[in-house]
């Protein structure tokens, strides 16, 4: 025993002379600064590159094993700018020496203060940094590494690193092919002690000018606490907060097997901010408004799980001003996406953001919920895989209202298709089922689509700020087109329309007193003024039509009232947004009280009337020179009549019967 501990004596006395030469003897026999013409002609060697260390190298043994590296920079590539690709003031690196001796490996706090790198891209898209991969400075192909025997890899039995403190960096990013440049400037990495499975602070701020950014620059910063093992492959990232202007992003998420098939899940939550002054921070162009309030507050929460190749967003809570939406959605496949969604939103007033004097006026509400978009996106929805549900609890676009919309929509192959839609409007109710088809040469788009029950003329005030026309709607419309732009649509639209309005009037026109102002004119009398309403008041108006490259024909128009019986035919020109429409007006029923005995004469006779000019200016002429000629004929008539019957007797005319009738019908 006695032996034993005389050797260990003599081992740990042995040992404590190398450490004590080590410390002592090696920084005094050994200058690093000697090396740095090697070092210098290695980094050409294998690079092309000119390495230039014009601070001093230092070295230090014990108790951490550590070089430090003093302003040192590595020239650009041939052909770029005169800027170095990078520099650096200062950059210190140290290892505890002890601890390696079991494997573990001891990191004080990694320094690395005034890096500077710049990245440039010339015009042709080479790059500065694309020659540094192995063997390209040499033209010589890198060496295969040769694959340690089995068993005899090392393995590290701890690791603890003090941290990373990263100062005053900077990057440029110079594209000369797109004209883009960015630069970062002041950039701070700092972390807390580093060790396997333990919570590491993180902070990281910087500024970023250029391109399109405004000229004071942005400002992002970032925190989070990670901790990471690696051999559980396990990841937490905790306390997250992303600060950009305004805007302020919290949250956090865990990660699993993150060296292999990994999968994620978290939340993250968006802070009350304004888009709008956002926007103007960031330097984005600020949308005009209709209502210059609008963009003014918005928030945002969400779960979120992740792998490698899907996504899931769930409880998906977004407001913006004075709306609210709520959903889930999910990707599945980023190569090939597959997107699932419900979407409820519980109220918007959309014309509050589109610009002023632009609010188109939509057909039904599916096209209202699409008002103010532009060319249809051909390429994009031709790999569209989408299937999902939209409701919507009211809904003002393009003027028209709606509420208790419900959506199904379905994209695939590149035919979009929605159906069923319904939704409440103006007492009634509306069904349909839109279909665009984008596999040929170009969009075409079909309709199917039926009111009821809803009352006309609110919805025409609303879409057209007049209600020419109002009543109770039953009406149904089955149509085609094609093309990319509302033009296109109206050239092309073809199908059949139907529609019955009851208990309702035409507005702008009073066909009682067109009539009767007609009939004084021809008696050289004047009408007297009156404050008789400007509307032909109807019972029932019913009637179909084709529609053929945007022109509506109708030939069944059939309108009743208790004077009066209308029958009409013509066309409407949508792409001239013309009318060329005759109607033939009898008067029917008791007009006492209503146009005067004067109106009697006329009764049962057809009235011509003519419906010209543009949508919105409508003109009406009254063709009463055919009705006074059938007038004049019937009163002809009648004497021949009276005549004839005075001259052949009561006798002979019973003896005739229906032969007599016959000769004055």
């Amino acid at each position: 025993m006695g032996k034993l501990i005389r050797w260990v004596g003599l081992g740990a006395a042995v040992l404590l002379a190398l450490v004590v030469v080590a410390v002592v003897v090696l920084p005094l026999v050994i200058d690093p600064n000697d090396y740095k013409p090697e070092i210098a002609g290695a980094v050409e060697s294998s690079t092309g590159r000119t390495l230039s260390m014009e601070g001093d190298l230092t070295l230090s043994v014990f108790p951490w094993l550590g070089i430090g590296i003093g302003q040192s920079e590595l020239s650009n590539a041939a052909g770029f700018s005169n800027q170095p690709f990078a520099q650096v003031e200062q950059v210190q690196i140290r290892v505890k020496l002890l601890p390696l001796l079991s494997r573990k490996l001891v990191m004080d706090t990694v320094v690395l203060n005034g890096l500077q790198v710049s990245l440039e891209t010339d015009k042709s898209g080479r790059t500065n940094w694309q020659d540094l991969s192995a063997g390209q400075a040499s033209g010589k192909a890198p060496a295969e590494k040769t694959p340690a025997p089995a068993g005899e890899a090392p393995v590290l039995a701890g690791l603890a690193i003090g941290g990373v403190q990263i100062r005053h960096a900077s990057i440029v990013w110079d594209d000369r092919r797109s004209g883009d440049r960015y630069q970062v400037e002041d950039l701070n990495l700092e972390t807390g002690a580093i060790e396997s499975g333990e919570n590491v602070p993180v902070s990281l701020s910087m500024r970023v000018t250029g391109t399109g950014l405004p000229q004071k620059g942005l400002a992002p910063k970032l925190k989070f606490e990670l901790a990471l093992d690696p051999v559980a492959q396990t990841l937490q990232l905790s306390d997250l907060r992303f600060e950009l202007a305004d805007l302020v992003v919290e949250g956090g998420l865990a990660g699993k097997q993150i060296m292999g098939d990994a999968s994620f899940d978290g939340a993250l939550q968006v802070k009350t901010f304004s888009p709008r002054e956002l926007m103007v921070e960031l330097g984005l162009p600020v949308p005009e408004t209709s209502d210059p309030a609008v963009l003014g507050r918005a928030d945002a929460a969400l779960k979120f799980a992740a792998t490698t190749h899907s996504m899931k967003l769930s409880g998906i809570r977004l407001h913006l001003d004075d709306s609210t939406i709520d959903g889930n959605l999910s990707v599945a496949d980023f190569t090939h996406p597959a997107i699932r969604f419900t979407i409820g939103l519980d109220t918007i007033d959309a014309d509050r953001y589109l610009p002023p004097q632009q609010q188109a006026a939509p057909v039904t509400p599916t096209t209202a919920a699409a008002a103010g978009a532009g060319m249809i996106p051909v390429k994009m929805l031709r790999s569209l895989d989408v299937a999902g549900k939209l409701t919507i609890g009211e809904l003002k676009a393009a003027q028209l209202r709606s509420r208790d919309i419900i959506m199904q929509l379905k994209a695939k192959d590149g035919v979009v298709r929605v159906h069923p839609a319904t939704a409440s409007l103006y007492e009634g109710s509306y069904k349909g089922d839109i279909k665009l088809d984008v596999r040929g040469a170009k969009p075409v788009i079909s309709m199917n689509e039926a009111f009821s029950g809803v009352q006309v003329g609110p919805l025409l005030k609303d879409m057209m700020g007049q209600d020419r026309l109002q009543g109770k709607t039953e009406a149904s419309a089955k149509l085609t087109a094609r093309g990319q732009t509302p033009e296109e649509f109206q050239r092309t639209l073809n199908g059949k329309l139907a529609f019955a309005f009851t208990d309702g009037a035409v507005k702008g026109i009073n066909l009682i007193r067109m009539i009767r102002k007609a009939q004084a004119v021809v008696k050289g009398k004047t009408l007297p003024e009156t404050d008789t309403p400007q509307q032909t008041d109807f019972s029932e108006l019913s009637g179909s039509a084709t529609v053929t490259n945007g022109v509506i024909r109708n030939n069944d128009l059939r309108a009743k009232s208790p004077l009066l019986r209308v029958d009409g035919k013509g066309k409407v020109s949508l792409p001239a947004q013309t009318i060329d429409y005759t109607a033939k007006v009898k008067l029917v029923g008791s007009l006492e009280g209503q146009s005067g005995k004067e109106l009697q004469d006329l009764r049962g006779i057809a009235i011509p009337i003519q419906v010209g000019g543009t949508f919105s200016a409508p003109v009406y002429s009254l063709k009463l020179d055919s009705a006074v000629k059938d007038v004049a004929k019937k009163k002809i008539k009648k004497k021949i009549e009276k005549k004839i019957r005075k001259k052949i007797g009561k006798k002979l005319e019973k003896q005739l019967g229906d032969t007599l009738k016959g000769l004055f019908h």
